[in-house]
């Protein structure tokens, strides 16, 4: 009779894990709520052996419109999150971030900046007229 054989695999953490691209995903959806569905958000995401990137997208469709907010990468173990692009005046090239908490602080005062609104608001004005 064969031996049993044995488990050397550690008990894995069965919390869910707010990843990046989870967070960019439920902000995506919310913006379609704020305008009514005139603009909405998407995250696309590319991934290769090293990392993650993925492109946040603002779209207003009834203008076949896109327009890319941001650009992160980060690589398997989440963080740190490293900004590759994003509006002009109000990112800098190459920001990290090494935590949850920090990221999330980012992407808040990026979605609330002036620019972000100007770009909303101009988007929103487009879809009415």
């Amino acid at each position: 009779m064969p031996e049993e054989a044995v488990d050397f695999w550690p008990e894995l953490n069965s919390a869910k894990l707010r990843t990046p691209l989870l967070i960019l995903k439920e902000q995506a959806a919310l913006l379609g709520k704020h305008t009514q569905n005139l603009v909405v958000a998407s995250v696309n995401t590319q991934t290769s052996s090293a990392e993650f990137v993925h492109r946040f997208i603002i779209e207003a469709p009834t203008l076949n419109y896109r327009y890319e907010l941001f650009i992160i990468s980060h690589d398997l173990l989440l963080y740190p999150v490293q900004v590759l692009s994003g509006p002009l005046g109000h990112f800098t090239l190459g920001m990290k971030f090494n935590t949850e908490e920090e990221f999330v602080k980012w992407l808040k005062d990026v979605l609330n900046s002036d620019q972000t609104k100007r770009i909303l608001g101009s988007l929103i004005a487009q879809v009415e007229a």
